[in-house]
């Protein structure tokens, strides 16, 4: 379960998951606490069809590209509400955003799901 891998990555416990789905994308929203904390902190993961990972690079300010994630990503800061959000392409899948607090955060969430769906049976 992806919400079980976020939780580990973040060092926390899941403690809400709100999916919600359409035909051609999908989004959840986990909170998590970290130990020593009560403060949920949200992190969002968005699945969509490969074709949007260009589709949604001229809507991005400021792409900065991180290495290692999938078989292409760029990282963003929104500049409205300040978190960051990371998009990794599984070529010839789907594409992956992830959004967090920080642009470690984001990734973390990133590299978590994307090791749920390599190892998730078609």
């Amino acid at each position: 379960m992806a919400g079980d891998a976020i939780a580990r990555a973040m060092g926390g416990k899941i403690v809400t998951t709100r999916p919600t789905f359409d035909k051609n994308w999908s989004r959840c929203l986990y909170m998590v606490t970290t130990p020593g904390s009560d403060r949920q902190r949200g992190y969002t993961v968005w699945l969509a069809p490969a074709a949007d990972f260009e589709d949604m690079k001229p809507y991005i300010e400021e792409p900065i590209t991180p290495a290692g994630l999938g078989d292409g990503a760029y990282i963003s800061r929104d500049k409205g509400d300040g978190r960051f959000t990371i998009s990794v392409l599984m070529r010839g899948q789907q594409t992956i955003s992830t959004t967090g607090e920080t642009a470690e955060s984001a990734r973390k969430v990133a590299e978590a799901v994307l090791v749920v769906l390599r190892n998730k049976p078609s």
